[in-house]
């Protein structure tokens, strides 16, 4: 019998939609994308729409959270899996460096190293691209709001140096893909998270004028996406009201402070004044909260995007974390790419050592027990709820964790969920304060679970041996991603 794929009643019902747009691109797609109200890119079908069953298959089949579709080990090994090596945490890789950009104050602009913005540069004036797809500020309209932040298509070393920082915020592909799809002949570079460049992977595989076009895919270690609400909230907190936020700096370099200490700014489109603060001296802004995650999140597995040709990230390790200019980690798969970092780091325009992949994982290790042990655990509370859960690669199971991770992984999904409709709450009441009352019980929650007390600790610990004498964990622990 044939299994109809339909992305509405799981994917989209289930709030494991993130966004990307990949679905409304597909040839003839019954879906178009919305921007809902908890500020999140949606896909909709028109109040008459009724899709045929190709149309179910081919719009599953590149969702990054469809059971229709591959999975990243698998879209790696295809590309990268004859010339490389494979890690269990950061995939299949050709060599792995932690550093900086030496050249060009791309250090300077960029959030991190300067990486990022260098790679999609480089790439640019190598002529190996025709232009850089990539996240930049905007100003447009979407009903009664004003997006921050958009995908376009860049043709200047100018503009893709308009494109430096971090967006934490929900953008959609749609728009720049059909735009790809309109220029035959053209090849791009495409900057992402990793679900994002999963999905341009999977819309490759059955897009011809797609596959020819995206020529290279640049990947952005990643934490979670948030919705629009985290800029709103930030703003609000500087006394910025969220319909007057003209624009945001999530990561502004603070000298004297580590790179992990950054400061939020926020411009008012009313005044064009702006205010800053020190991100963790404003409520969420702790990533390990949570704050205004997307549910998708809580059921990914890749945090070093698998999929792409090269990825950066942060090199959160000690003896980098304290220069507060920033430092990259990279993790390289395409010889081209590999090719041109070479050379760079010869003529001293990078500033790039190599180290291990272990090194690599080790600087996202926090980061990386969430995406494999807990989503193993989220997994197994899904199923014993009897919920449709997106197909991991992690096996569902609490076998082997501690009883304490558990709680940490159920309040922090917990607090996530509450801040969405705390939000909307205190939007509707206009009161900031309402907010805080909400999630404050969830916040505590939160903390007391993540640093209990000794004698919680030793009762948790009690607990964990009895687990393991009735119930020993399996030979591969939770979360553990299977070779190749």
């Amino acid at each position: 019998m044939t299994v109809v794929h339909d992305l509405t009643k799981t994917v989209i019902s289930g709030g494991y939609c993130i966004g990307c747009g990949a679905c409304a691109s597909v040839a003839d797609s019954p879906y178009r994308m919305q921007f809902g109200e908890l500020g999140t890119y949606l896909p909709t079908l028109s109040a008459h729409a009724s899709p045929s069953a190709a149309q179910h298959a081919a719009t599953a089949a590149v969702c990054p959270f469809s059971a229709a579709a591959i999975d990243e080990t698998t879209i790696a090994a295809g590309l990268f899996g004859d010339e490389t090596a494979w890690h269990a945490d950061i995939g299949f890789y050709r060599e792995t460096y932690a550093g900086y950009v030496a050249e060009g104050g791309f250090r300077e602009r960029g959030s991190s190293g300067g990486m990022g913005s260098w790679l999609a540069s480089e790439l640019l004036a190598a002529g190996l691209v025709d232009g850089v797809v990539h996240v930049t500020a905007c100003a447009d309209p979407c009903g009664d709001r004003t997006l921050l932040f958009r995908y376009q298509i860049s043709r200047s070393l100018e503009d893709v140096s308009r494109g430096a920082g971090s967006r934490y915020y929900p953008i959609c592909l749609a728009d720049v893909l059909a735009e790809i799809r309109s220029r035959p002949g053209e090849r791009f570079a495409v900057v992402g998270i990793p679900c994002f460049i999963k999905a341009v992977r999977l819309l490759a595989r059955q897009d011809p004028a797609i596959a020819s076009s995206v020529a290279y895919c640049i990947g952005l270690v990643c934490g979670h996406l948030k919705s629009a609400a985290y800029a709103d909230f930030i703003g609000w907190q500087l006394g910025v009201a969220p319909s007057e936020i003209g624009a945001i700096e999530f990561r502004e370099k603070t000298p004297g402070r580590n790179a992990n200490h950054y400061t939020a700014r926020v411009t008012n489109r009313l005044s064009g004044e702006s205010r800053a603060k020190p991100m963790m001296e404003l409520q969420g802004g702790s990533w390990a909260l949570g704050f205004f995650k997307q549910k998708a999140c809580e059921y990914c597995d890749d945090m070093i995007a698998e999929t792409a040709d090269v990825v950066v990230g942060d090199a959160w390790l000690p003896r980098f974390v304290e220069d507060h200019r920033g430092t990259n980690i990279v993790v390289i798969r395409h010889p081209d790419i590999s090719r041109l970092v070479g050379d760079a780091i010869a003529a001293g325009r990078l500033a790039l050592e190599p180290v291990t992949a272990d090194v690599i994982a080790e600087s996202q290790r926090s980061g990386l027990r969430y995406r494999r042990e807990g989503v193993a655990v989220r997994l197994a509370d899904a199923r014993d709820r009897g919920e449709w859960t997106p197909p991991k690669r992690v096996r569902a199971g609490r076998a082997g964790v501690g009883h304490g991770r558990v709680a940490v992984y159920r309040r922090r999904e917990n607090l996530a969920r509450a801040t969405h409709a705390a939000f909307l709450a205190a939007l509707d009441a206009g009161s900031l304060q309402l907010f805080t009352r909400r999630i404050r019980r969830f916040v505590r929650a939160t903390n007391a679970a993540k640093t209990p007390p000794a004698w919680r600790r030793r009762l948790d610990s009690l607990f964990d041996l009895v687990a393991a004498w009735w119930n020993p964990p399996p030979p591969e622990p939770p979360g553990s991603i299977p070779r190749p």
